[in-house]
């Protein structure tokens, strides 16, 4: 988890519950959780995203390419708002194994309700 913060205020988001400090992971965490991954024989599957938004933090496309690296299949979970075709390409070039892309609404109107600060294209 890269991140617990996130770029949207989703009504059905159990951060509206969350009592701890929003931050971002370490440079020296990473290193220490990339290091468990390469001790696990076969490498494990590396998740960004589960709590807060991974591309939210700046360090995100370069963990990916770290983590496959190190042999682990990686995937991100997103709400896909920071996703720009740079970005995008940047993680195919790293190396990114699967992106989901959450999606809560079948119209804009649905999508606006839920996902408070965002726009289904």
């Amino acid at each position: 988890e890269p991140t617990n913060g996130c770029n949207l205020d989703c009504v059905t988001c159990f951060r509206n519950a969350w009592t701890s400090d929003l931050g971002r992971m370490s440079d020296a965490t990473f290193a220490a959780v990339l290091q468990g991954v390469t001790a696990i024989d076969p490498p494990p599957t590396v998740y960004f995203g589960g709590i807060g938004e991974p591309l939210f933090h700046p360090r995100t496309v370069e963990w990916v390419a770290q983590a496959k690296a190190a042999g682990a299949r990686v995937e991100l979970i997103t709400n896909g708002t920071l996703l720009t075709e740079k970005r995008s390409r940047q993680l195919i070039d790293a190396g990114l194994d699967l992106l989901w892309v959450s999606i809560d609404g079948a119209s804009p109107e649905s999508y606006a309700d839920v996902r408070l600060g965002a726009e289904l294209p």
